[in-house]
């Protein structure tokens, strides 16, 4: 998924978790400020509807109401919160730094709400290009509230900078405390590609696919490049198994019909059943591409074929292409075990 390493692209990848993280802070405007106000709790529909307004991506009347709200209530962090991420979603980061300033200056002494306002405020950092305000905001969210989500989106931020050690030993951590989440994987699969270890990435790619496989299909086995179509649904697997000889490298290429909105993943397994490689959108857009990748023995490789996040449904081509194969000697034993001619 190298498209959501990006900084621009990791704000909008960041956004609907941020929404669900911080959705029952925002939930209730009743909390107390840290130091009350004549006006506090009027007009809390407004409060309401503003947040539906956020969510529904609205974000122009989301930040009037925010705004009308915060004139009645001055001191709520809610609010602020509210109005940053309005702000941030106009493509404003200045004025939304202002508000997630007042926001963490007016926030209650609630570790979840103040991590979750860090968080927001490393978003708007990065979109100032401020990368090392906003790693310093994400290790204070971090130290506040060491969870996934906060170690994940420090992850993020830390890719973006290339720095793929550091983001990998966060994702380990993240994977520790939430080993069931699925995106999880997918991050750390392709940070393992981007530092050459393919293996790593398919053992990722693999966790993935048990974590998503609802329905298994078997299929034939691969021709060496001749194109196989399928289609995919969400939480469908395929498998397909191709021949393979020790010393081959092997190409293989999962192309999804253009128009149709499915996001293909592969992965290889070798024949003692252990993952050799996998990839995501190697292919460019959203098509998988595993290029020359060795085969360690004679046997039947698999390639497991299904989607990513970008997509579930439609139509895929999946080929593979064998190069290499040594030639054989006359006393060297054919496949089926006799001595070759």
């Amino acid at each position: 998924m190298p498209r959501r390493w990006f900084r621009c692209q990791f704000i909008i990848a960041c956004f609907p978790l941020l929404l669900l993280a911080v959705a029952p802070a925002l939930a209730q405007p009743a909390t107390p400020p840290p130091t009350p106000t004549p006006f506090i709790g009027l007009a809390a529909d407004v409060f309401q509807r503003a947040r539906g307004e956020l969510e529904a991506g609205d974000y122009s009347t989301a930040l009037l109401d925010f705004s009308l709200y915060l004139a009645l209530n001055p001191a709520s962090s809610q609010a602020y919160f509210g109005q940053a991420l309005s702000l941030l979603s106009l493509e404003r980061p200045e004025d939304a730094l202002q508000s997630i300033e007042h926001a963490i200056q007016t926030a209650p002494d609630h570790a979840g709400f103040r991590a979750a306002l860090l968080t927001a405020q490393a978003q708007i950092q990065l979109a100032l290009d401020q990368p090392e305000a906003a790693i310093a905001s994400l290790n204070a969210a971090v130290e506040l509230e060491p969870t996934a989500l906060n170690y994940a989106s420090r992850a993020r931020l830390l890719a973006g900078q290339e720095d793929y050690a550091a983001a990998i030993a966060d994702l380990d951590t993240a994977i520790e405390l939430t080993p069931d989440d699925p995106a999880l994987y997918l991050q750390r699969a392709l940070l393992h590609n981007r530092v050459q270890d393919p293996t790593a990435a398919g053992a990722d790619y693999f966790q993935y696919i048990n974590a998503i496989g609802v329905n298994i299909g078997r299929n034939d086995p691969l021709t060496p490049e001749v194109a196989a179509f399928s289609t995919l649904e969400e939480g469908l697997v395929l498998v397909f198994p191709f021949e393979g000889r020790a010393g081959q490298t092997a190409t293989i290429a999962a192309i999804a019909r253009p128009g149709d909105p499915v996001d293909p993943l592969i992965v290889l397994i070798g024949p003692s059943g252990q993952p050799l490689a996998g990839d995501d959108d190697g292919g460019g857009n959203f098509d998988s591409l595993l290029r020359d990748v060795p085969l360690p023995s004679d046997g039947t490789y698999t390639v497991l074929l299904t989607h990513a996040m970008g997509g579930s449904a439609g139509q895929v081509a999946i080929a593979v292409q064998l190069s290499g194969m040594p030639e054989r000697t006359p006393a060297e034993p054919a496949p089926g075990g006799k001595p070759g001619r």
